[in-house]
């Protein structure tokens, strides 16, 4: 089978007036998600800023023993500090890369819905992709590690 660059459609699909409408609705959805997934994140990044002086406060009072090797308290509460400092990173750091994805999804779509372009539909439906690739694999490995847990607590 020859691969043919042409404006022809494969599959003999074409978008009449509802799908059009059903895409841009779609399109606003996302983008509407996205930009509100963004504020939470910004309200975590603030609160991640704000409160993470105080984080070592409370993470001390959870623990107030010492060992012969010193004040545990102080050593665990840095540690979990470190810790929380981490997962937010990686929680921003997903989020941010999951929003770009819809945000350009949501976009790209609209653009194509409304001034009908067939490279933004493509963009956005590759950007759809690329994001469901990524929570595909996030799934595997959640099953995977769900497993492994059950298998080990089972033993």
């Amino acid at each position: 089978m020859e691969y043919q660059e042409n404006n022809e459609s494969v599959f003999d699909l074409n978008i009449d007036s509802t799908t059009a409408t059903q895409l841009n609705a779609t399109g606003k959805w996302a983008r509407f998600s996205a930009i509100f997934v963004w504020v939470l994140l910004g309200v975590l990044f603030l609160f991640l800023v704000f409160f993470s002086s105080k984080l070592g406060d409370l993470l001390s009072t959870f623990g107030n023993s010492s060992t012969k090797y010193g004040d545990l308290s102080a050593v665990m509460s840095g540690s979990l500090k470190t810790i929380m400092i981490v997962v937010f990173a990686v929680v921003f750091g997903l989020g941010a890369l999951f929003n770009t994805l819809m945000f350009s999804f949501g976009s790209n779509l609209l653009k194509a819905t409304d001034n009908q372009d067939q490279s933004a539909l493509e963009k956005a439906f590759n950007s759809y992709k690329i994001y469901l690739i990524i929570t595909g694999v996030f799934v595997i490995l959640g099953t995977v590690i769900t497993l492994f847990s059950l298998l080990t607590l089972f033993k």
